[in-house]
């Protein structure tokens, strides 16, 4: 569907509404949450002024997906008719004969039918039905005709349905449709994307072994945890060339690696102890002359990566020991438990989450005062300190705020009397 959510028809959702059962306080509520949006044009960067919409549904809304849902059961049920009608034919599955004639995905939507004229001409007739009541119409230029098996008509069908013409195998939602999952062609795109997703952390994990000819000295992680730019920035505003690879600066006497690195000044006393415990961790390094550079896992035994291997560093670095398991091995709805998955990792779209992203917006959302960080927004504010006050004067316990008792500690209170 082309926007689906900008297109969807107000008076046609309402109307759903009201065929499903919802009384009339729900349907005002409804009606109250869609046409209370307001949207603004970044220029620049910053908002310039507000606008109101007339239809469609605000994409990232939590009760958006659950509102278009009503929508595409409209189109569930006009295509089902079609099937009871004899006019549009799914295929069968499994020894119960059950009957597919559609599978619905978000605003996604796939159609099964015969390759017959009569069922395509009946298929288009329907999507022009629904774009006229629902307000949102197939994209051409998303839609695939895609024939399993002999099909001599097939320019035929797709002019008449007005689309293109594919094959299968082919892409669906990012993963293969029609194809072997054994094959090992289909996933060259997927291990392609893995491996372009491992640029960005390799230096944190990985250590490069061989001869040097491309591992940068400075910069690289070869030596040690960290690179040499990082463990001894005093040797690093000291040398020559900055750039240099690991062979540019390595000689072998005898078979015995030798470092000859040039510095632009001559040591003081007071670096001496640096320099010393550069050469030693240079020396301390192993170094194969005659060997290409290859990838190294430094956290297994073998360098060879492990899932186990990065588990247990993750385990070890302290990485994990936050309480992950008591967010998602609760009984709360999974929206709920995603959303504290992503105020505790400081994902959520805060004001100053936006203002890293150069999108200039007001102060606090709720008081109009100050920033707006998560634990502002969700904690120190004053309107969430009421609504926090409220909801555990409600269920019987007494809590405060650490930032108030140490303001309170810090004024001479009593803190035993704090605490009780």
């Amino acid at each position: 569907m082309e926007k689906a959510y900008d297109h969807v028809n107000w008076s046609f959702l309402l109307y759903l509404l009201g065929r499903c059962g919802f009384g009339g306080k729900w349907h005002k509520w409804v009606e109250f949450c869609i046409s209370s949006a307001r949207f603004s044009i970044l220029v620049n960067g910053s908002p310039v002024g507000f606008f109101n919409s007339s239809c469609g549904l605000r994409q990232g809304d939590p009760l958006s997906p659950l509102l278009f849902l009503f929508v595409m059961e409209a189109l569930s049920k006009m295509i089902q008719g079609l099937v009871d009608g004899g006019l549009l034919h799914g295929f069968s599955v499994g020894n119960d004969n059950l009957n597919i004639s559609h599978l619905l995905f978000a605003d996604d939507t796939l159609i099964f039918c015969g390759a017959h004229l009569g069922q395509v001409q009946a298929l288009r007739a329907l999507l022009l039905c629904v774009a006229v009541v629902s307000g949102f119409e197939h994209q051409p230029c998303k839609v695939r005709n895609s024939a399993s098996g002999a099909c001599p008509d097939v320019e035929i069908l797709a002019t008449t349905l007005g689309c293109k013409i594919s094959s299968l195998p082919m892409k669906y939602l990012g993963l293969p449709l029609g194809a072997s999952f054994k094959s090992e062609r289909i996933w060259n795109d997927e291990v392609e994307r893995v491996e372009c997703r491992l640029v960005a952390w390799k230096r944190l994990y990985l250590l490069k072994g061989g001869d040097g000819s491309r591992v940068p000295f400075w910069v690289d992680i070869w030596c040690g945890n960290f690179c040499l730019r990082d463990t001894f920035p005093i040797i690093f505003a000291l040398a020559r060339v900055k750039e240099a690879s690991i062979v540019e600066l390595l000689v072998f006497s005898n078979g015995t690696p030798q470092w000859n690195i040039d510095f632009i000044t001559a040591a003081h006393d007071w670096e001496l102890e640096s320099i010393t415990e550069f050469f030693a961790t240079l020396y301390s390094a192993s170094i194969l002359g005659g060997t290409g550079d290859k990838m190294l896992w430094n956290h297994s035994k073998k360098c060879i990566f492990f899932v186990s291997s990065f588990d247990q560093m993750l385990t070890n670095s302290g990485l994990s020991m936050f309480l992950w398991k008591s967010i998602w091995k609760t009984k709360a709805p999974s929206k709920a438990t995603f959303f504290v998955w992503t105020t505790s990792l400081d994902k959520i779209l805060t004001t100053d989450n936006l203002r890293k992203r150069r999108v200039i917006v007001l102060d606090c959302c709720m008081c109009k005062k100050h920033g707006e960080s998560v634990d502002r927004l969700l904690l120190h504010c004053e309107v969430a300190k009421v609504i926090w006050d409220d909801f555990f004067s409600r269920v019987g316990l007494s809590w405060v705020m650490l930032v108030d008792w140490w303001i309170s500690l810090q004024a001479g209170e009593d803190y035993t009397a704090i605490l009780r």
